[in-house]
């Protein structure tokens, strides 16, 4: 049986791919076209469907001197992923979240739990439930933790390469990936009378006062 697209009452393949323009005008794309019918996810656009190499190859085309448009498309992007999900199909969450990661690629964008939870559209309060087992299935409960997992260890990657601040990389550590400072705590027996002192030791603490 043939799997349905997310945008339901949408032609699969009707994505716009901007290499592929003909008079002015974006004509459909044969790749968009063929990875809608494996039942890949792409992105929702106004009257069509984006996959994930066009959305990306759009990004891309916009300027390096016009960087915030480039990272507000790349935003908007990653909410729209998240549009329409059910929380409790967890293969199409991991699908979403997935997808996420192959677009932040293409785009060369790094990878961040909030844009994630986004991708998936889940807030972070029900992902935090799911990854300390307070509340979801089993399913959801492994998912979260795969997807914290799979953030931890590109970020750690990332604090290894020296490709992003300390301070932000602990920011994270300890927000996201549940790091704690370690404290190592020495026990030591104190008498609450002071040092203890041997009879010579206090012989020769106050010879000069006894001599006198």
């Amino acid at each position: 049986m043939k799997k349905k697209t997310l945008a339901e009452g949408r032609k699969p393949g009707s994505g716009l791919s901007p290499n592929s323009n003909e008079g002015g005008k974006a004509k459909p794309s044969e790749k968009v076209a063929k990875r809608w019918d494996d039942a890949m996810i792409g992105i929702p656009e106004p009257g069509a469907m984006l996959s994930i190499e066009d959305t990306a190859a759009i990004i891309n085309s916009i300027p390096e001197e016009k960087k915030m448009q480039r990272l507000n498309r790349f935003v908007l992007a990653v909410t729209r992923l998240g549009a329409g999900s059910d929380k409790r199909d967890v293969e199409d969450l991991r699908k979403r979240f997935y997808a996420y990661i192959q677009l932040a690629d293409l785009c060369g964008m790094k990878v961040g739990n909030m844009q994630a939870y986004a991708a998936m559209g889940i807030d972070r309060s029900t992902i935090e439930k799911w990854f300390y087992k307070t509340s979801g299935t089993p399913e959801q409960q492994e998912l979260a933790q795969e997807v914290r997992a799979t953030c931890t260890a590109y970020r750690e990657m990332l604090s290894q390469e020296g490709q992003i601040n300390p301070v932000t990389a602990i920011f994270y550590h300890k927000n996201h990936d549940g790091f704690r400072d370690q404290i190592d705590y020495v026990q030591q027996k104190d008498d609450p009378l002071g040092q203890k002192l041997s009879n010579e030791q206090i012989a020769k603490k106050y010879e000069d006062i006894i001599e006198e």
